[in-house]
């Protein structure tokens, strides 16, 4: 599974539109679509955090998120749904 197939996988979860995900992180929708067909790879810094709270990871520990957030590849992004506290 790749970071974008993770990434649709949580959004759609937690019940989000890629407008709706766009909107709370302040993108615009193709943004997201990018992010999920990995048109973007090297999704900014302050995006990864916005994303890794909002699909309900906020019951990690701190420096779990700091390194999910930080290396965001494959390896990491596997932590994120054994972790992540779902609604």
């Amino acid at each position: 599974m790749t970071i974008g197939e993770r990434l649709r996988f949580l959004r759609l979860r937690n019940n989000l539109t890629q407008e709706e995900l766009g909107k709370q992180i302040g993108v615009k929708k193709q943004t997201i679509e990018k992010y999920e067909k990995g048109l973007i790879k090297n999704i900014p810094e302050d995006k990864r955090k916005q994303i890794v709270q909002i699909l309900g990871c906020i019951k990690m520990q701190s420096n779990v998120v700091r390194n999910v957030v930080k290396k965001m590849d494959d390896t990491s992004l596997k932590l994120v749904p054994s972790v992540c506290v779902w609604r």
